[in-house]
């Protein structure tokens, strides 16, 4: 299951970047909706990261509990349905 959550993440986070949008949730009300931070992840050093083949320079962590990615700056992390980045790894992602 999780070999293909990869390849799904990767493509959801290809096509948002490609096109630009931003989704901001709606609470009933009009109302914006922040959703709960994931659990923090820890490193005692920057990660390990690899390269995913056929990308621009999209990088993967392998080898942990969570779909963590590298890319054009950030770290981005794919956590219940929404897309959160940093610039760090030494914060909550």
């Amino acid at each position: 299951m999780k070999r293909m959550m990869i390849p799904l993440a990767l493509t959801l986070l290809t096509l948002t970047l490609l096109t630009g949008c931003v989704v901001v949730p709606m609470a009933p009300g009009g109302s914006v909706y922040s959703p709960p931070l994931p659990p923090p992840l820890a490193f005692q050093a920057p990660p390990v990261v690899i390269v995913i083949p056929d990308t621009d320079n999209v990088y993967v962590v392998p080898d942990i509990s969570a779909d963590l990615f590298f890319w054009n700056g950030f770290w981005w992390r794919l956590n219940n349905g929404f897309w959160y980045r940093s610039q760090y790894t030494s914060v909550e992602l």
